[in-house]
């Protein structure tokens, strides 16, 4: 990642991952929390090492993970993924229609399991047809493969079909407003 990327994220997150210092410590700086949490992202380093390489407790690392994960869907995710109108849309249809041939289509979507641990409550819901605790992330991508719609949380044990009439894309679709706009 490019210095600047870096420091645009943790502008970005700044108001919602910055903490204050107190009169026993300084505060972990927001930069500190978006290198860890971008580390363990990009490299599934386990929570142990991660403490040992930033100089931080296991607690700590768990914690700051959790804090900049829950800011970027809040800050970034409504800026950056969302579904096109206009003459976004329309490039998106074109798109799919040079490179695949596909007329009409405004996005390719499909539900993956993402894995879990077993949770306290309810675990029975998230275990899926494979054998193993998930849950469900729904996505829809342009011709370019990037994200313009992202429907995630219910639980592994949920067929595909129920997820997708449940999400907020289908409503849109089901009220007229996928398309809006165009003819």
């Amino acid at each position: 990642m490019r210095k600047e990327t870096f420091m645009y994220l943790c502008k970005e997150l700044d108001k919602e991952v910055r903490k204050k210092d107190t009169h026993l410590r300084c505060a972990i700086t927001v930069e500190l929390r978006v290198a860890i949490t971008i580390w363990f992202l990009s490299t599934g380093t386990p929570y142990r090492v991660l403490a040992h390489l930033f100089g931080v407790s296991r607690s700590s690392i768990c914690l700051i993970i959790r804090q900049v994960c829950t800011a970027i869907v809040k800050v970034l995710m409504r800026k950056y993924i969302k579904y096109p109108s206009g003459s976004a849309l329309i490039s998106v249809i074109d798109g799919f229609k040079a490179k695949c041939g596909f007329p009409n289509c405004g996005g390719a979507i499909d539900g993956s399991h993402i894995p879990i641990s077993s949770p306290v409550e309810f675990h029975s819901d998230y275990y899926n047809r494979k054998g193993w605790y998930s849950m469900i992330i729904q996505a829809v991508a342009d011709h370019k493969y990037r994200f313009l719609d992202i429907y995630i949380g219910w639980p592994g044990s949920v067929h595909d079909a129920r997820v997708f009439v449940n999400s907020p894309i289908y409503n849109k679709g089901m009220d007229g407003n996928l398309f809006n706009g165009l003819t």
